[in-house]
């Protein structure tokens, strides 16, 4: 069984949208699936909607879903998603942030995905996204898989991740000192340990919102790699130049939406990812 892991604070609107979109993707899903929603704000609206939406799941697809709702405040975005991690059943674990969408190939994908119930070889799964870019709209974009260069940033779009719970506990959970870059750091520990997985890359499985934590918050993140680099002892010189490069390229943005050349940005972008 696979463990959907969502968090939510105040954020009604793509809560909503994110748990709508897991249950339409895996409606036809033909084996049991876990969702757990961990609600740590004391938004009026969630809270009914989530009472509302877990009574009507269990009555459509009781023996395909199992869902548990915690409503409780948290210390953060890593308090939050390791309650999650905690209280999932399932074989694997995945963890979808509030405002990202599951697409239509995430069926094939968690199908995919049930190989992680009978192979011990791999330790987790990872595919491409749709960023959902505030300049150059929808773009497709695959993960960097730069495990050798992690200064160039998560080398798997996390979202995309289905972990084996085994895993979760060889590595640990997310560090509450993290506030952006959590799941960075985590994937420091995990290839330090020797954990690698594999690429599913069909088809983008999940609709990534441009408006999360690690993309306002970019430079915050980048200070929290380095950080994560350095109590990790990855401080390489490798590392170390691909860090210096995301941070050169991150005031390159931030010059060009300054001067009004978002065009120039946005045509840039979807160079880079080879999007029409």
């Amino acid at each position: 069984m696979i463990s959907i892991v969502t968090i939510t604070y105040n954020n009604y609107q793509e809560l909503k949208a994110t748990l709508y979109s897991i249950k339409e993707q895996l409606k036809n899903f033909e084996s049991t699936l876990e969702l757990i929603v961990i609600n740590g704000g004391s938004c009026c609206e969630s809270k009914r909607f989530l009472s509302e939406f877990a009574n009507r799941l269990r009555v459509e697809a009781s023996e395909r879903v199992n869902i548990l709702v915690v409503n409780e405040s948290d210390r953060g975005i890593s308090d939050a998603f390791n309650k999650g991690v905690h209280a999932a059943t399932g074989d694997a674990i995945m963890l979808l942030n509030s405002g990202d969408l599951l697409v239509a190939g995430a069926l094939t994908y968690f199908q995919y995905a049930r190989k992680l119930e009978t192979e011990n070889e791999t330790a987790f799964l990872h595919a491409d996204v749709i960023f959902n870019d505030g300049i150059a709209g929808k773009i497709r974009m695959a993960p960097r898989m730069c495990e050798k260069n992690l200064g160039q940033g998560m080398p798997y779009w996390h979202q995309t991740m289905i972990v084996r719970r085994r895993v979760w506990s060889g590595v640990g959970e997310f560090k509450l000192a993290y506030r952006f870059g959590m799941d960075y750091e985590w994937v420091c520990r995990l290839l330090q340990q020797g954990y690698r997985g594999e690429y599913w890359g069909v088809t983008p499985v999940v609709l990534m919102d441009g408006g999360g934590v690690s993309v306002t918050r970019e430079l915050q993140s980048i200070k929290e790699c380095f950080r994560a680099l350095k109590e990790n002892h990855l401080l390489t010189i490798q590392n170390i130049a691909g860090l210096v490069r995301r941070t050169i390229l991150y005031f390159m943005r931030r010059f060009l939406i300054r001067v009004g050349a978002q065009q120039v940005l946005s045509y840039l972008k979807r160079k880079k990812y080879k999007q029409r």
